[in-house]
Parts: C-alpha cells; sequence; structure tokens
C-alpha cells in the first residue's frame, strides 16, 4: 500500500508537469491578461484562475472515477487477462510516442472560440473553459491518469479510501498549475513561461514516456 502512495504522488506531480497541461494554462492566462484586460496583481486573475482549476480537477476527478468503475468491472470479467495486456501494451506504446515528441496543439477553431470567450470571462465560463481544456489536452494526460486508474482498481481498498486517491492525486496534478497562476499573478511574464515551457519540454516529454513505460509494465504484471 505504501508504494500505491507512492505511485499516485509521483503519477500525479508528473502528469501536473505535462508540456500539455502547462501550455493551455499559460495560454489561458495569456487570454485572459490580453483579451479580458486583467492586469498583473490584479485580485481577479487568481480568481478566474482558481475557477479555471476548479474546472480541471472537477473534469479529471469525473474522468478518473469513470476509469475506475470500468477497470473495477473489467477486472471481474473473464476478459481480465486481455484486458490488461491490450490496456498496458497501449500505454506502453503512449510512453513511446511521448519519448519521441508528438505535440498536441489547440485547433486553429477553438483558439478563435476562445478568443470570443476570453472577452467576457467569469467565474463559469472559466470553469467551463478548464473542462474544455481537460478534454484537448487528455490525449497527452489521460494515458497516465488511466493507468493509475487501472492500478487503483486492483488494490482492493474500500471505495472511500479510493476516492481519498483520486483527490489526492487530482490536488498534485493541478499544483504545477498552480504555481504557474501565482507566477503569472506575481508579475512573471506569460511569454517567460512560454519560454521555459518550451526549454523543459523535451526533459518533461523523457521523464514522462518513461513514467507511461513503468506503468505499462505495471499494468501487465
Amino acid at each position: 500500500m505504501e508504494s500505491l502512495g507512492y505511485l499516485v504522488t509521483v503519477t500525479g506531480l508528473m502528469n501536473g508537469l505535462n508540456p500539455c497541461a502547462l501550455g493551455l494554462m499559460v495560454t489561458f492566462l495569456g487570454y485572459l491578461m490580453v483579451f479580458s484586460g486583467k492586469k498583473k496583481k490584479d485580485k481577479n486573475v487568481l480568481v478566474l484562475g482558481g475557477f479555471y482549476l476548479f474546472g480541471v480537477v472537477m473534469t479529471y476527478l469525473l474522468l478518473g472515477l469513470v476509469f475506475y468503475k470500468l477497470a473495477y468491472g473489467l477486472q471481474r470479467s473473464v476478459w481480465v487477462g486481455v484486458f490488461r495486456y491490450v490496456l498496458g501494451g497501449l500505454i506502453f506504446a503512449f510512453g513511446l510516442i511521448q519519448i519521441t515528441g508528438v505535440q498536441i496543439k489547440m485547433p486553429k477553431k477553438l483558439s478563435g472560440w476562445f478568443f470570443k470567450l476570453m472577452k467576457k470571462v467569469n467565474g463559469p465560463m472559466a470553469v467551463l473553459v478548464g473542462s474544455l481544456t481537460s478534454v484537448i489536452s487528455a490525449p497527452c494526460t489521460l494515458p497516465v491518469y488511466v493507468g493509475t486508474a487501472m492500478v487503483l482498481s486492483r488494490s482492493g481498498m474500500a471505495p472511500i479510501k479510493t476516492l481519498v486517491y483520486f483527490l489526492y492525486y487530482n490536488l498534485l496534478f493541478v499544483l504545477p498549475l498552480l504555481v504557474v497562476l501565482v507566477l503569472v499573478y506575481k508579475g512573471k511574464e506569460v511569454v517567460e513561461m512560454k519560454e521555459w515551457g518550451h526549454k523543459s519540454e523535451k526533459f518533461l516529454r523523457v521523464v514522462g514516456g518513461a513514467l507511461l513505460l513503468y506503468l505499462g509494465w505495471w499494468v501487465i504484471r
């Protein structure tokens, strides 16, 4: 059980450091400051950023519980062996793809929609944007999350303890995004954050890919 806690800690933090999740957070803050007229050290930046992160957490928590329920049911089916090898293989493949540096970018049409939305952004809209960006970044972030949900489904823990683990995972997932939000609020330029993201992208992708390879092995074993 202790090793499971370490696994959830590492996967949650590393998935939060995923270039896709970080990039979309920086993009949101850029739109927020440019198109809605918000300034650095404006408390509305923190408030709206908090609503955005709330949308991210709620979306991922819901997705995680859905994946857990599916995995839990399949664990008790006659196809459990096949399912483990297929899912583990897919996670392993995503790890290799991530290491090679395949990138996910916001579609141009969606970018234009964001432009219109951010001009009149408010709390509920920020929650909606957080949920939608979670879906957009799914190809990057879900493989780690699905693998973690699969491992939790095999743990035999009580439902309430499993829920606590999912909450813990998601809080760790948004922690790097929260740091980005605070840095921008304190005066860090969005352009600087983007530059840091570009410089760190290769390293983060390799580490994230290695984590997926490990998760794929854990699922199959």
